[in-house]
């Protein structure tokens, strides 16, 4: 049996530190999935949003929107 000269070291007490960070980091990481899913979603709000304001104006050409700073 290897004489172990830390606590640290023995394999039995990495695993339970290795269980013990993972139960606590997994809320944290299923509520990062989910910030991130509405992320994606108000991101993609944006972009319908400019593509909306780019038809209505006319482009990125227009005259006009280039004129007002568009």
């Amino acid at each position: 049996m290897a004489a172990f000269t830390k606590l640290e070291d023995s394999p039995m007490f990495r695993k339970q530190k290795d269980i013990t960070l993972s139960s606590r980091f997994m809320p944290i990481i299923a509520d990062n999935l989910s910030f991130r899913g509405s992320l994606d979603e108000g991101y993609a709000g944006d972009l319908s949003f400019a593509d909306a304001l780019e038809a209505f104006g006319a482009g990125q050409d227009d005259p006009v929107s280039v004129a007002i700073g568009g």
